[in-house]
């Protein structure tokens, strides 16, 4: 289902790193699947892009909130754009993030 999603789409473990991106995320980092998994914000971005996600990440969790944002984004090229940022928490079946 991921992968037919017109959407980028991330997930991330507990500590930062990438455990699954969507092929369109890829694409627009410009970057293959094998080269991004494991690897974290501060590995792909500029150090204060990769520091802003990594408190909004930390904000979700705590919260359990979702968090929607509109934000600057350069790619791992250096390619400028603006992306609508939408972070969840993931919901474990009994309820828990």
């Amino acid at each position: 289902m991921m992968e037919s999603l017109p959407i980028y789409v991330i997930c991330k473990d507990l500590m930062g790193n990438i455990i699954y991106a969507n092929r369109q995320f890829c694409d627009l980092q410009e970057i293959s699947v094998s080269e991004i998994i494991g690897k974290n914000d501060n590995d792909l971005f500029p150090s204060e892009q990769a520091e802003k996600y990594r408190l909004d990440d930390l904000e979700v969790m705590k919260t359990g909130q979702i968090r929607q944002t509109i934000e600057k984004h350069q790619t791992t090229s250096g390619k400028q754009m603006e992306i609508l940022l939408l972070k969840s928490p993931l919901i474990k079946p009994d309820g828990t993030t």
